[in-house]
């Protein structure tokens, strides 16, 4: 059963980190799986939502000013570019304990999906990289390994379309696209469809597309016709739970100091909508 599932836009501020998160963490709550969430963009918002800023500090300890040194990846911290760089040149048969975060997110009570955390740094890495096959395989090797492990693996992938980032969705076997009731998320379709085209030509085969989910959705007009097209248009292809706008689920995608119990970190609405998008999730998994 294919089991790793990229997170993807072709455009920020789409609600692609929250809905990486609430289909994690509602798997690994409600369905008691084996969940790791992968911090696949560079701006690491994932990862600064999961572990704060003090717990980023701790694994990823590079000065803004310091210039990096990709001979000696160890010493610059436990994140993604770290790992990455090392599976470029060692043959790994686990990965080191210390890149995984078990069960992250701080909350108090029942399970929650462990991270591979990332790093700035990443966008810097990507150029240092000598070719894509490089990229591909350092990608392969670590998604082989931890596939073993977990029962679902979530990659929160970045908004950029890049060597990194293609390389992601062909690495997935299932892509699922977070849209925003505006114009610029129509037009991103439009690039990952030509994104899609272009690796088709060169002999390449991208993540399946398992569905769209609409989020920060309002009872307007526009929003309302936005949905309605996307349903009419697309049939199937629209997930039929929408994350609606609420100040709960930004703040779920925050960092407590505090430990929360999993209702109060999604709260209000949020925890229905975990519910009805992990349903639909597994639901469209077992009709591929």
């Amino acid at each position: 059963m294919p089991n790793v599932v990229a997170i993807m836009n072709a455009k920020g501020g789409v609600g692609k980190t929250t809905v990486s998160m609430m289909l994690a963490d509602g798997l690994a709550y409600y369905k008691k799986a084996r969940v790791l969430l992968i911090d696949a963009d560079p701006q690491s918002s994932l990862s600064y939502a999961r572990l704060g800023e003090f717990g980023m500090e701790k694994i990823d300890p590079v000065k803004i000013d310091e210039e990096i040194d990709l001979d000696k990846p160890t010493l610059h911290g436990k994140t993604l570019p770290d790992l990455l760089v090392s599976l470029s040149r060692d043959t790994l048969k686990a990965i080191p304990k210390e890149f995984i975060h078990e069960e992250s997110g701080n909350i108090s009570n029942g399970s929650s999906a462990d991270l591979l955390p990332n790093s700035p740094r990443l966008a810097i890495t990507e150029r240092r990289f000598q070719s894509d096959e490089t990229i591909f395989s350092s990608m392969k090797t670590l998604i082989s390994i931890v596939s073993q492990k977990y029962d679902w693996v979530i990659i929160d992938c970045s908004p950029s379309i890049t060597r990194f980032s293609e390389a992601w969705l062909e690495v997935a076997d299932l892509q699922i696209i977070p849209v925003k009731p505006d114009y610029m998320s129509r037009t991103s379709l439009i690039v990952l469809t030509a994104l899609r085209g272009a690796a088709s030509i060169r002999g390449r085969k991208l993540a399946t597309p398992l569905g769209m989910i609409a989020t920060m959705v309002r009872n307007i007009p526009s929003h309302n016709t936005f949905i309605d097209n996307l349903r009419r248009n697309n049939k199937r292809d629209l997930f039929f739970e929408v994350i609606k706008e609420r100040d709960g689920i930004a703040k779920s995608a925050q960092w407590s100091d505090e430990p929360q119990p999993f209702v109060g970190k999604y709260s209000g609405d949020g925890n229905q909508y975990i519910v009805g998008i992990t349903n639909e999730f597994l639901h469209r998994v077992k009709n591929i």
